[in-house]
């Protein structure tokens, strides 16, 4: 079984190793979904590994979603921050 370590993990994904530790963080502190990432391989002692197999199986389940029609966004967006003086009605003074 060939395994992966963060570094190729992240290569593998076209990210960086920093981004798959924050994830990692995110995910043991319950921010964000564990299918974010492949399940990882933790030996106490030891920096966390990927089974090459279990990264691709993954990989097919996360692409398979991929085909779903994404959600329709709202139509009109709410602006933020400050109004344009463009942005407000002209007044006419006489």
């Amino acid at each position: 079984m060939k395994m992966l370590n963060t570094k190729k993990l992240a290569d593998l994904l076209g990210t960086t190793p920093r981004t798959i530790n924050t994830m990692r963080w995110q995910i043991r502190r319950g921010l964000i979904a564990e299918c974010r990432l492949p399940p990882a391989i933790e030996l106490p002692g030891a920096r966390p590994v990927y089974a090459d197999e279990d990264v691709r199986q993954w990989l097919d389940k996360v692409r398979g979603g991929a085909s779903r029609p994404a959600s329709k966004l709202p139509e009109e967006r709410r602006k933020t921050g400050r109004p344009r003086k463009t942005d407000l009605p002209s007044i006419k003074l006489m």
